[in-house]
């Protein structure tokens, strides 16, 4: 939800509140690049350390913050530091997503799960981005907001907004999670091979007279 808010009024929030052109936009979007990827590459590394399931909920928690220090910037270069470390969690969590979904899913669900968890977060995706849109726009077009040093305009409002958001949903991730049973699967169950749930779900064979014959060849006679 967050990241969809960003997408939308990122534009509108480098040229009011951080003041700069529009064109330093695409260098604000690679900083963001940059730390998705130190995110990715290290997810496995720091998620085997520390716990997938830990690991989810602190990035959320740690993305959330980044967008909150966003929306109080009004100036390029701290800005950039910051986009790089908002990447750096968020890459993290894509990563680490599968894995986790994976382990706390009962296996007869995984097929269903994985079927409607993407259509689900570009829905999400989707409506932040028009919430969003639509915040800054007609609610809070005009606000203007001055107490001490801190101002609140129209467009970090909303990123406030956002990196509450993601905060709160880290804090009922870790709540749900640490809780859930299927997340503490002891990780020295192997799994069953297709072929040998296959063999051993199949009717018995019983030896008749030098050759096999099974239930159904004894149910046709």
């Amino acid at each position: 939800i967050g990241v969809g808010a960003l997408n939308t009024l990122h534009l509108f929030f480098v040229e009011a509140n951080l003041r700069v052109d529009a064109s330093n936009l695409g260098i604000l979007t690679a900083a963001f690049g940059v730390g998705s990827v130190l995110g990715a590459l290290f997810a496995a590394w720091v998620g085997a350390r520390f716990g997938e399931v830990r690991f989810f909920w602190l990035g959320l928690v740690l993305a959330g913050v980044a967008l909150l220090v966003y929306s109080r910037l009004t100036s390029l270069p701290p800005a950039l530091v910051v986009m790089i470390v908002a990447g750096v969690p968020l890459g993290a969590l894509n990563a680490v997503t599968g894995p986790l979904v994976l382990r706390v899913t009962p296996p007869d669900l995984i097929g269903r799960t994985m079927a409607a968890m993407n259509p689900l977060l570009q829905a999400a995706s989707l409506a932040a981005m028009a919430i969003a849109g639509i915040l800054a726009s007609t609610v809070l077009g005009g606000l203007d907001v001055r107490a001490g040093p801190v101002n609140l305009g129209p467009h970090d409002t909303v990123f406030l907004i956002s990196g509450l958001a993601m905060i709160v949903a880290g804090v009922w991730a870790a709540r749900v999670l640490t809780a859930h049973p299927a997340s503490e699967i002891p990780e020295d169950v192997t799994p069953v091979p297709v072929e040998e749930r296959a063999v051993a779900s199949s009717p018995p064979v019983e030896e008749t007279g030098g050759r096999a014959v099974d239930d159904r060849e004894r149910s046709a006679n």
